[in-house]
């Protein structure tokens, strides 16, 4: 039931951006044959284009950190949220600010194009002929395309963010992976194998110097928090073995 009622809320989110998009977004058009050239255009636009450029660029790096303080927050009131809860393993901060960036450069060019087009409204056309010119391509086009991309990748990646998460219980675990829907409950005698692990190699070979515990089940699913914001590891290793008859295994270096 919980993966129907996720995929019930993806679906809304989808709806709801894309509204937005639709509704607050200048309309694209391919821009219209001109009788001036390049440099005419440059010389009437330049300005505008550079001030556009730059207000996305600096409007998104601004927007970033009010919108992952934000989502930071809403995700406090979401796991503040569940019941026997002894300690949570929250989504990596990464991917929240990730996510952030990712809105936040998506409105700034809905901002920045409802300027652009409030600047020229007669000549809107005509300077989006010139954007085209500037770039060297259909610009305009691959916009409109891009961010409908954008709005869905977005929209799936804060439902899977706000869904990715662990809890461990008194009596159970509960875990969220970052790509799948609903909760995965194990019962602590559940666990056949724990590992302690320091150190781990990452695909370009580079070590890492971070411990982090991997937990195998007895369906063979594999729990890890080393592509989380693991915390307190030792806290998770303490709350496990008290609970569960399985030795931990140390492991030095373990390769992704």
């Amino acid at each position: 039931m919980p993966q129907y009622i996720n995929l019930a809320i993806v679906i809304l989110a989808l709806i709801v951006v894309y509204g937005s998009l639709n509704r607050f977004s200048p309309i694209l058009v391919s821009g219209k044959e001109t009788l001036l050239d390049f440099n005419q255009l440059k010389a009437k636009y330049g300005k505008l284009n550079r001030l556009i450029i730059a207000g996305i660029i600096i409007c998104t790096f601004a927007l970033t950190f009010i919108v992952n303080w934000t989502l930071e927050l809403l995700l406090t009131f979401r796991l503040g949220l569940l019941y026997d809860v002894l300690y949570i393993v929250p989504p990596d901060f990464r991917v929240i600010l990730f996510d952030s960036f990712c809105i936040s450069f998506l409105f700034s060019g809905l901002i920045f194009w409802r300027i652009a087009y409030y600047s020229t409204l007669t000549e809107w056309e005509e300077y989006l002929e010139f954007v085209n010119m500037y770039f060297r391509f259909d610009a305009v086009r691959f916009t409109k395309r891009f961010n409908r991309v954008l709005s869905l990748f977005v929209a799936l990646l804060t439902m899977m963010v706000f869904d990715w998460y662990t809890t461990f219980g008194d009596e159970e675990i509960k875990a969220n992976d970052l790509l799948g829907l609903g909760t995965r409950k194990y019962e602590y005698n559940n666990i056949v194998e724990v590992k302690d692990v320091k150190k781990r190699a990452n695909l370009l070979g580079d070590i890492i110097d971070k411990p982090f515990c991997v937990m195998t089940f007895k369906d063979e699913y594999k729990w890890k928090n080393a592509f989380m914001s693991n915390g307190d590891n030792e806290k998770i290793l303490q709350l496990v073995l008290a609970r569960t008859n399985v030795f931990k295994t140390d492991v030095e270096l373990e390769s992704e």
